[in-house]
């Protein structure tokens, strides 16, 4: 599988991202984050990890993600999406499409190529 950020392939050091059991494309958090300009911190404690960007438009976003649920909390409202962020080889991953759209990114998915475009 081939990721691209704004038409740029992006290379992943030490996780790999991969299809979930719900079929859905995993990535580090820290990777899509940054790669849309966004910072991520992470609370041992409660195994949460939030992410704070802006989205095209220019507006604030906060993201709360919980390892093992399939719950969100962004700026402050509590939403529910498809899949669980899982913890795999000492990485947070995340669902790549949920995520770089709350950012504000378009994600497309090419079949024969295996690849997937997020464009901000």
């Amino acid at each position: 599988m081939t990721v691209k950020v704004n038409g740029k392939e992006i290379s992943f050091p030490d996780q790999q991202p991969y299809l979930n059991k719900d079929g859905r494309t995993m990535v580090p958090v820290r990777f899509i984050s940054e790669s849309l300009g966004a910072k991520v911190s992470w609370d041992e404690k409660t195994k949460t990890v939030t992410i704070t960007g802006k989205d095209r438009a220019g507006e604030s976003r906060t993201v709360k993600l919980k390892i093992g649920e399939n719950k969100a909390v962004i700026n402050g409202k509590a939403v529910t999406f498809d899949t669980r962020a899982e913890f795999k080889n000492g990485r947070t991953m995340v669902p790549l499409r949920f995520v770089s759209e709350v950012l504000g990114a378009k994600v497309t998915w090419d079949q024969n190529t295996k690849t997937v475009d997020i464009n901000e």
